[in-house]
Order: structure tokens, then sequence, then C-alpha cells
């Protein structure tokens, strides 16, 4: 097969898309000598932003279009609507290609035998008020779009693909599942053990201005994150407790990132929080192993990576009781009402003071972050693509 790869996304290093093409693509350089793979971008990036990229062996090619990011976009968007954008594109690729694959719901209006696109979650349907409205109609649209156009969906979750399927009343098997994954082990253990230190995480909290015990968040700061939630809670944890434990906000502003500073201030708790910014990956195992705990009370997740990856460095998981953490979790770790922010804190107190329940808790976690993995989440994508053009 010759397979035509979207790896713009990996090139926007701040997002959990970025993160999921980044490792897929790595799974399958490992995994597969026999495919033909042109991997493509637009000309937003170049060649000196190839250092995120894993390896490419001699069956993997870089093909960087002329066109723009939003260009492209507007020819998903529009030109695959009004049926023009095939034209535009007929010279930009080989013509040779069996399957065209993104991590997106954007696919280009190429004329190939074979697309696979990724829904991720249906948020734009399901909770259209924590969007921007411009942002939402693109979801929606690039959605419906992608169900029209691709040969196979493929999602990150049981909870996401039964959504899909129910939404669009699609057959069984139009949509599958491509997990999410962790660190093999051996990265996992060479960055803690990179990160120095005598104190759990390392010299690597200590790297970001934390001293002392901490709470960990990290994510875009957007409303479906629930971040006021979570300020909330660490009044409530303060008013109870007394003691001086932080909370590390880790990740990228988003749109209620002024709601959360207005918050925080309102209540005064601002000084039990720090915001570190974005988190490099050879970090973000130590800052997840120094923590008390890390707690998550988003309303909604397609997967909910930051969960897994916390479980997977040992690191007690408090996280909301809706949408897929449920799934992810499997009981290894503590589930609230979201909307409750009493109940979070109750689960803050209790990891906080219960040494025997983080070391439950920790183990739990680990145990369940090891059934899953990058290269199991390669061999999926590898199997669709198999399945797809043997249709």
């Amino acid at each position: 097969m010759k397979i035509l790869f979207d790896i713009e996304p990996c090139f926007l290093n701040t997002t959990g898309m970025a993160r999921v093409t980044r490792e897929l693509l790595r799974g399958l350089t490992v995994l597969d000598t026999d495919n033909t793979y042109v991997l493509f971008h637009s000309s937003n990036f170049s060649s000196s932003h190839y250092g995120c990229l894993p390896d490419l062996p001699e069956n993997f090619e870089v093909l960087r279009l002329s066109r723009s990011r939003r260009t492209l976009t507007m020819l998903s968007l529009v030109g695959g609507l009004l049926g023009f954008g095939e034209r535009f594109l007929r010279d930009d690729f080989p013509d040779d290609i069996d399957v065209y694959f993104s991590t997106t719901a954007f696919l280009l209006p190429v004329r190939v035998p074979r697309k696979i696109g990724m829904i991720h979650d249906l948020s734009p349907f399901d909770c259209p008020t924590y969007f921007p409205w411009r942002d939402m109609l693109i979801g929606r649209r690039s959605y419906s779009m992608l169900v029209k156009s691709a040969d196979r969906i493929l999602t990150v979750s049981q909870f996401s693909r039964r959504k899909i399927l129910d939404k669009w009343k699609l057959p069984e098997d139009r949509v599958g599942v491509v997990d999410g994954g962790v660190w093999p082990a051996s990265t996992l253990n060479g960055a803690l053990d990179g990160a120095g230190g005598s104190r759990p995480g390392g010299d690597v909290p200590a790297k970001y201005g934390i001293q002392g015990p901490y709470f960990l968040w990290c994510g875009a700061m957007w409303k479906r994150k629930n971040v006021t939630a979570l300020i909330r809670a660490l009044k409530e944890f303060k008013r109870r407790t007394g003691d001086d434990t932080l909370l590390v906000l880790a990740g990228t502003p988003g749109n209620q990132s002024a709601e959360v500073d207005a918050l925080a201030k309102e209540l005064d708790v601002e000084k039990y929080i720090r915001r570190v910014g974005f988190v490099e990956d050879e970090d973000l195992p130590g800052l997840l192993r120094g923590a008390v705990a890390f707690v998550f009370p988003s309303m909604y997740e397609g997967f909910g990576l930051p969960v897994l990856e916390a479980m997977a460095c040992g690191t007690p998981v408090i996280a909301s009781n809706v949408t897929s953490l449920p799934e992810v979790m499997a009981g290894a770790g503590l589930l609230v009402d979201p909307t409750a922010p009493s109940t979070i804190a109750d689960s803050m107190v209790e990891v906080s003071t219960d040494p025997d329940l983080r070391r439950r808790l920790s183990e739990q976690g680990k145990a369940r972050a090891a059934t899953y993995s990058w290269n199991a989440s390669a061999k999926a994508l590898l199997q669709a693509f198999d399945e797809v053009c043997s249709a």
C-alpha cells in the first residue's frame, strides 16, 4: 500500500492532537516496513520543524506542499463542499495513493481510492456552549463532511465510538477505535531517572519554581476542562485543612483562562496557585510523579490522555465521573462529580491525608496504564489500513 498521512498536527506542539499524531507515526515507523508512506504538511512548516518527528525509515518520505495551512483548511471545508477542491489539488499529490489518513476530521478533497479520518469526540455537538461560535460551526461542518467522505472513521474510546454511531446512525463496521497510549516503560523510566534529585519527580518541580507538595492539572484551559471547579475545590480544601499544598496549572491558555484568574483572585487563593505554562515532553513525567495527585475535573473528554499519563507515572488520579474518563480509569482512581467542587475537595483531602490510599491508587494506576501502549495503537491503525484497502 501507498499511504498518504497528514502530519500537520505534529507541529502544533501544544495540543493533545500533536502527541497522538507523533506517537502513531512513531509506532508505524517501527512496525511497518512493507508499506510506503507519504507524509505531507502545509507550507507553514519546513524542514527546520522536523526535529519533533521520529527517525524516518526509507519507506517514509515527507512532502511539503506549496499551500498554506489556511488555504488547505478552506479547501477542506469549502472546496470539498462545493466540489472544486479536487481541481486545485490534483497536482499536489502522487497519483498512486491507496489510502489517505488524517488524525483530524479535516480531510482534503483529494481523489484517492480510500479515506480514513479521526473524530476524537463530539464536543461541538454535545457541549456547543464551551466553544466560540465559529469553532463550534467549523467543528460540526468538518465532522459531518468526514462522515460523508470517509470509508472508515476512527476514534479514541468506546465512549466516542458509541456517540458517533448513534449520532449518524452508522453501521458498526464504519467506526473503529484507536486508543491513546503512554510512553514505553524504558522511556518513562529514563525520563524519571534523568529528572535527578531525591524527591518524587526529581529536580523537575524545582525547575518550574515549585517548592513543597502540590496538586497538578494540565491541559489547554478551555471551558470544558472545568478548571473553575478546581479553583473552588482548592478554596474548600484550604478551608478544611489549612495546609500549604499548592495547585500547579500546566499547559496552554484557552477561553477559560481569564475566568480562572478572576475566580482565584475573588476566592483569595492566588498565592496557592502556580501557572507554569506549557511543559516539555521530557519534563512531564517528573512533574506528574512529583504531584500529590493529578486532578482533572473535565466536563467532556473523548479519551483523557493526561489521566492515562498520570497513572503511568504512578500519580494518584482524581477525575470526572463523566464521558470517557471512567472507561480509561477503570476503577484505578477516584471519580468525582465535576459539577460539585465540594466532592472534588473531598477526594483532594482524602488523597493528601491518607498515604495508604495514595500507594494503592499509585499501584492500580500503573497497572491500568500498562494495558495501553502507542505500539498497540499503531497496530490498530495499521489493521484499519489493511481492512479498508482490502474491502
